[in-house]
């Protein structure tokens, strides 16, 4: 076989595999301590079209000034958020998943 031919076909095969890769971006949804209804729907929202385009999603929690005393107050926010898309996503905790850090995978 001509080494050329082989070189050509390779290449070919290592562009068909790279077509054929999923590529999965990792999109992050900030929310703040005190945040208003409609606000917060916009952001699950957000989040929600993000993880149907098969995307994943880092929910983070900025805590100001003498929000960091209450730290359980964001795990309550989070718990409502992982709520609230659940249907979307399967979540499993990590040892990176801080208290105002959590992120989802879409389940397809």
């Amino acid at each position: 076989m001509d080494f050329g031919k082989y070189k050509y076909e390779a290449a070919v095969k290592a562009r068909e595999a790279r077509k054929n890769q999923a590529n999965t971006v990792l999109k992050e949804v900030r929310f703040r301590l005190k945040i208003d209804t409609h606000d917060y729907e916009t952001k699950v929202g957000h989040a929600k079209r993000f993880l149907g385009a098969g995307d994943k999603v880092k929910a983070m929690i900025q805590f100001r000034g003498r929000e960091q005393q209450r730290p359980e107050m964001g795990v309550r926010l989070l718990e409502r958020l992982a709520e609230d898309v659940a249907r979307w996503v399967w979540w499993k905790p990590t040892p990176a998943s801080t208290v105002a850090t959590w992120s989802w995978s879409s389940v397809r």
